[in-house]
């Protein structure tokens, strides 16, 4: 994407204006996924893990990524896991392919 800024004053202090010109959407080109054992088998995850909102070839949107990770999440807390976290979460962009 580009983008441009401006500062402008005015009468109350200062306005930021930010223009954005959106790039190429980017496309999940690989999703990974890794549960630990004794969860990834549980009856909630598992009905979850088949059917989830992120797969290879769609548009990335960052919200569905981070409601994935809080939906799974409270999944995982609901069966008692009540300590679960994540490990790592983790969004890697290669922006040279097309």
């Amino acid at each position: 994407p580009q983008t441009s800024t401006e500062l402008k004053p005015h009468q109350q202090g200062w306005t930021l204006v930010v223009k954005v010109k959106p790039g190429q959407p980017v496309k999940i080109e690989q999703f990974e996924l890794v549960i630990a054992k004794p969860v990834r088998e549980l009856p909630a995850v598992r009905d979850y893990l088949s059917d989830l909102p992120l797969n290879s070839g769609q548009i990335l949107h960052q919200g569905h990524y981070e409601q994935l990770k809080r939906d799974l999440l409270a999944v995982v807390q609901s069966w008692g896991y009540l300590d679960a976290s994540w490990q790592t979460a983790q969004i890697s962009v290669n922006s040279g392919q097309q």
